[in-house]
Formats: structure tokens, C-alpha cells, sequence
């Protein structure tokens, strides 16, 4: 990763963390509430015999993952794409 692409990367993040509310949640882990603020969700598209383009990988895998899941799963309001 650049220099460049690091500082970017940091500001978007520094971007979504001031914009976002904390929000308690219910921790599975602990058995108790706890602050949230914040999820990272990694998403890795691999498949080397087909060799899909960027657009096509965006069409077929990764728009029907956003309209389902970031919106009624997961429930949020705004979200970040990182393509590396």
C-alpha cells in the first residue's frame, strides 16, 4: 500500500468514525451491552479461472451483497467501498 493510499485511507475512516453515533448493542461474547460505533466487513472476491473484470465483479457479486446485506442485515446508514 502507498503512502498515498494509507493517508486516504485514514482520512475516510477518520471521515466515517466522526460521522457515526455510538449505539449500544447486545455483545454475544460478554452476555451485556455494549458501545458500538463502528464494523469493518471484508469481502473477498477470488476466482482466478474466470477472471472477471472490476465491472463485472461489481454487477454480479458485490451490488446484490450491498442491496441485501449492508441495508437490511446489517442495518446502516453509510458505508465505504475499498477496492485493492
Amino acid at each position: 500500500m502507498t503512502a498515498g493510499t494509507k493517508k486516504r485511507l485514514s482520512k475516510a475512516i477518520s471521515l466515517l468514525v466522526m460521522s457515526t453515533k455510538k449505539r449500544r448493542i447486545w455483545n454475544e461474547v460478554v452476555k451485556k451491552k455494549v458501545d458500538h460505533q463502528l464494523s469493518f466487513i471484508t469481502l473477498t472476491i477470488s476466482d482466478p479461472e474466470k477472471k472477471l473484470t472490476g465491472k463485472e465483479a461489481y454487477k454480479k457479486l458485490l451490488e446484490p451483497f450491498i442491496a441485501h446485506n449492508i441495508f437490511n442485515v446489517f442495518r446502516c446508514s453509510s458505508f465505504m467501498i475499498i477496492c485493492m
